[in-house]
């Protein structure tokens, strides 16, 4: 028999005549509600002693379109400074990483009750003032993958000028 969350899914066979038996069980998540499901499988064979073997796998279901934003989409940042990006999202990421000016970033939760992330991108110096895109790529716990865009403007900064050893 096999079992869905301690009922019997329909369609299955309960017997099978055979040595070797095959059957591909089809089951449509979209129609079972968000969280933790659990799918049993129980074979006795035709022996005597009836022997008996029992299968159990939980598995977590998610229907909920993947979303996220950025916070701000457009920032401005000095010469030299930290660029603070912040990212959210409608459910957990594995992976989430900030592109920008060839180099990648990570992005980390900010709490581990919310679905927030953040990332800093450090800001060269002697960069050139002018508009530059940012790219934030991220890919939930399922796989699914999402990208969002941004811009980063540059600001100059009169640095102090150095005083030379007398």
């Amino acid at each position: 028999t096999l079992k869905l969350d301690g009922k019997s899914i329909p369609g299955f066979p309960t017997k099978a005549k055979a040595k070797q038996f095959t059957k591909l069980a089809k089951l449509d998540t979209t129609t079972l509600s968000d969280g933790q499901h659990a799918l049993e499988l129980v074979a006795v064979d035709s022996s005597y002693q009836q022997n008996t073997l029992k299968l159990e796998k939980a598995f977590h279901v998610d229907n909920k379109p993947f979303d996220a934003a950025l916070i701000t989409s457009s920032f401005l940042v000095n010469q030299g400074d930290t660029l603070h990006v912040k990212i959210q999202t409608n459910k957990l990421l594995g992976d989430a990483q900030i592109s920008f000016l060839g180099k990648k970033y990570p992005c980390c939760r900010t709490s581990p009750y919310e679905t927030a992330y953040e990332g800093f991108v450090p800001i060269d110096c002697e960069i050139e003032c002018q508009p530059f895109p940012l790219a934030v790529d991220l890919t939930d716990m399922t796989g699914g993958k999402l990208a969002l865009d941004g811009t980063v403007k540059i600001s100059k900064i009169d640095f102090p000028k150095q005083k030379g050893f007398t």
